[in-house]
Parts: C-alpha cells; sequence; structure tokens
C-alpha cells in the first residue's frame, strides 16, 4: 500500500512533489489532457475527478459499539458526487455484542433500464454487496440488465451453493470470473467474511483505514483525510477478513491472488 505526496504551488494548484519543476502539470490539466492522476492521489487526497467513472463505497467494521458508523457530511456531499442517483446504507449485526458492519453506496446508473439502489443487501442471507465499476462479461458471458445485480446474485449463489466450509473458494472462484473495471466490498454473512478488492488493473478507487486499539476498520472509494493510516487497497489479488467472534487477527486481511494455476488470466481483460 502506498501513500503520494502534494506540492501547492504559487497560484494554488496542486502537483506531484516528486516532479522536476520543468515537467510539473497541475491535476486539472492533466485530467484535460486525458493523462488523468493516478487513482491513489485522486482517492487519499480527495480530489474529484468527473462523476461519470464511479459510484461511492464506505464500509465500517466497529468491535466496539452497536451503533451505525455513516459517513461524515462532508465525506457523504463527495460520495454523492460519485454517485448523484441514490444514496443507502444498510447495517449489519456482525456478532452477538457490539459488532456491526455498516454499509454506505452512492450509485450513478449507467447499466440498466432503471436507478438500482446500493448497497445490495439479501434479506435471506444477510449478504451485502458494494459495487463501483462495471462487469462486461461473468465466466466468459455478456451482461444484460444491471451489472450489480448480475455480480450480487453470483455472489450469493456461490455461497449459498456450498458447505460454509468452501464458501470462501467458490465466492474467490466468482469474483475471477468478473471482467472489467470496479472495486467492491462484499460481507459474506454466512461466513463472516468481508471480501473487498480493486480489479487487476486498478482502475477504481478504494482505500483502507484500520485502528488495532478502536477495532475500527474501513474502506472507502475516497479518505476522509489525508492521513497516512490511510492506505491505498493494492490491486495485486482479493482480500478477506474474517469478522467472526473467535477471530484472533481481526483487523489483518489475508489476500488471494486473482489468478490460479488452472484458471484462465480473465479478470480484468479489455473488452
Amino acid at each position: 500500500m502506498q501513500s503520494l505526496r502534494w506540492q501547492t504551488g504559487a497560484s494554488g494548484q496542486r502537483f506531484y512533489a516528486d516532479q522536476p519543476h520543468g515537467t510539473r502539470r497541475s491535476a486539472q490539466q492533466q485530467l484535460n489532457d486525458k493523462r488523468p492522476l493516478p487513482v491513489p492521489a485522486l482517492a487519499l487526497c480527495n480530489f474529484e475527478v468527473p462523476r461519470d467513472q464511479m459510484c461511492g463505497i464506505h464500509v465500517v467494521f466497529s468491535s466496539s459499539s452497536p451503533h451505525p458508523h455513516t459517513p461524515s457530511h462532508e465525506l457523504a456531499s463527495r460520495l454523492r458526487n460519485r454517485g448523484p442517483d441514490h444514496l443507502g446504507s444498510v447495517v449489519v449485526q456482525v456478532g452477538p455484542d457490539t459488532e456491526t458492519l455498516t454499509c454506505t453506496s452512492t450509485v450513478l446508473a449507467l447499466r440498466g433500464d432503471h436507478v438500482t439502489a446500493q448497497p445490495f443487501h439479501d434479506s435471506k442471507t444477510g449478504s451485502v454487496l458494494c459495487w463501483n465499476g462495471e462487469a462486461w462479461r461473468i465466466a466468459g458471458r455478456e451482461l444484460d440488465g444491471n451489472d450489480g445485480e448480475a455480480v450480487f446474485s453470483l455472489l450469493v449463489e456461490a455461497s449459498s451453493s456450498s458447505a460454509t466450509s468452501d464458501a470462501r473458494a467458490c465466492i474467490l472462484d466468482a469474483l475471477r470470473s468478473i471482467e472489467g473495471p470496479f472495486a467492491f466490498a462484499y460481507f459474506d454473512k454466512p461466513s463472516q467474511t468481508l471480501f473487498f478488492a480493486r480489479d487487476r488493473l486498478g482502475r477504481r478507487s478504494l482505500v483502507s483505514y484500520q485502528d488495532e486499539a478502536s477495532g475500527i476498520f474501513i474502506l472507502s472509494s475516497i479518505a476522509e483525510s489525508c492521513d497516512p493510516a490511510w492506505k491505498e487497497v493494492e490491486f495485486d489479488g482479493i482480500y478477506h477478513l474474517y469478522l467472526g467472534a473467535t477471530s484472533g487477527a481481526r483487523l489483518s486481511p489475508s489476500r488471494n491472488d486473482w489468478q490460479v494455476d488452472n484458471q484462465d488470466d480473465v479478470v480484468s481483460s479489455a473488452a
């Protein structure tokens, strides 16, 4: 996980701190000439990019408070800039006591014939998905309709059709079958596991924050501040975090490779 440094010029424009003086270009100039800033800088410094590129994700796990942890007013406003068509939240009771997961999504409707509310929530299993991106194909098959709905159905089916001990492997295989640019956070309630990732080319932003002392773990499309504790989620694999009551390493996500030896490299191939 990495951070980027900014430097502000006399005119108030922001530049990469490590760019030579003769080659510095402002953030807006790089967007205008179709050389956009990398996702880490955009996310960590709350720089806004054109809103037609994204939705918004904000997920908070707390092991010490039963109350919802929704975004601040300022952050909610920035997330709405990313997804102006809908804002929604789902709160999941993870453990028997004070452990809660608060999932918030903002939606920009690009696919399908209607605005689909997020987060996706399955009332039968309790599983939740926050989705930002475009799924072009699943298992090589092109999609019709809303891609987020298709991805959620895929993940719920993968979890439900397997024994609890095999659910994690089945969900990972399902995620590996998705092609396109995306970032997501998926909580599989039956296995009490939070899965999250960016596609293999890192084309959608996702950052994380964790505080072991307070038992807080956050995933967000946009960081709430430039605090160095906010880290970019790497796009080198699919991460999972077990949130069950018996977890001894509660805030230590594990990484799973995007590709396994007997599968083709299809997760983020070009259309």
